[in-house]
């Protein structure tokens, strides 16, 4: 079965948002596709466009890591979380924006003609709410995570015949939200 996610519905391509961590609380993350679209319309909205993602699309770890703390008996008495969940998103926009979300707002300055990045620091992210939404036919597909941060950077490569893919990280705890709107 071919599923297809966000063919046919141009308002649904590629959309990935960010913003500041205290913007996207847990209550406040979106559930529906209108509340995604209602929430990063208007000009005053703390949510902005983190990029345009690649044709790849994004890719889901949806639990990091735990490890079990064993009685003498070596049953488990609890489990500890040591690593969250992660999304790897590739993103194709080369502008200010995307930019910021990929190597942190402070690591971009803001030139006559355009920006620098200085990347010689390693990164310099803060912790972020991110939005991934799409389609599936008439379903909304809604990835939230209220609290994450870009961690990871893989190679970029500078082709003279494709797009540069800023292959990002975000780790963080991640949601997953199907909607079917009424028709």
């Amino acid at each position: 079965m071919k599923v297809n996610v966000a063919v046919g519905n141009e308002n649904a391509t590629g959309m990935f948002f960010h913003a500041p961590y205290e913007v996207g609380s847990p209550n406040s993350m979106p559930k529906t596709g209108a509340a995604v679209l209602e929430l990063t319309s208007g000009t005053d909205s703390k949510w902005k466009i983190a990029g345009l993602v690649s044709e790849d699309g994004p890719s889901w770890t949806p639990y990091g890591s735990t490890e079990s703390i064993k009685l003498w008996d070596l049953s488990v008495a609890r489990t500890v979380e040591t690593e969250k969940g992660s999304m790897r998103v590739p993103v194709i926009s080369t502008d200010g924006e995307s930019m910021k979300t990929i190597f942190g707002e402070d690591a971009v300055e803001a030139t006559a003609t355009g920006f620098t990045v200085d990347a010689s620091d390693g990164l310099k992210n803060k912790e972020e709410s991110y939005v991934l939404y799409g389609k599936d036919g008439g379903d909304d597909l809604i990835w939230t995570c209220a609290h994450g941060m870009v961690t990871e950077i893989s190679e970029v490569g500078l082709t003279p015949n494709g797009a540069m893919i800023w292959e990002i990280t975000i780790t963080g705890g991640w949601k997953f939200t199907k909607d079917t709107p009424a028709a």
